[in-house]
């Protein structure tokens, strides 16, 4: 039996897959198909974490490296709310960075998350 809380595994994706530090440690942390809602769309994402790992590389490719910062992590028994900043490198023809303001609902079984509720913003700085 995993002995990592919902909020261990949570804390544990965001810092290491989703900041882009270690994209494959996906297969530790979610299960082999998960369910991820996308906001205000109504879409629905299966995502494998081979697949969700990159997906974190493709991000990575287009705004990276990035600072990412958790800035609220709220378990709620096998639920996690969590929220997030991250900010790409600049565009070299304007100099502004890209930053994203996200905020998801993590559900997790068994040690591993088994789907998510995701919405952002995006914003520009210089």
């Amino acid at each position: 039996m995993d002995e990592r809380t919902p909020l261990d595994v949570v804390a544990d994706l965001l810092r290491t897959v989703r900041s882009g530090v270690d994209p494959d440690r996906a297969a530790d942390l979610m299960a082999a198909e998960v369910l991820a809602h996308q906001g205000d769309s109504g879409v629905v994402v299966r995502r494998t974490p081979a697949g969700y790992a990159d997906h974190v590389r493709e991000m990575l490719a287009e705004h990276g490296p990035w600072e990412f910062t958790v800035t609220r992590l709220a378990p709620d028994g096998d639920a996690v709310a969590a929220e997030w900043r991250q900010v790409g490198r600049p565009d070299p023809g304007t100099g502004q960075r890209v930053v994203e303001h996200g905020r998801a609902r993590y559900t997790v079984r068994d040690g591993r998350v088994t789907g998510y509720v995701v919405a952002f913003e995006h914003t520009v700085e210089d």
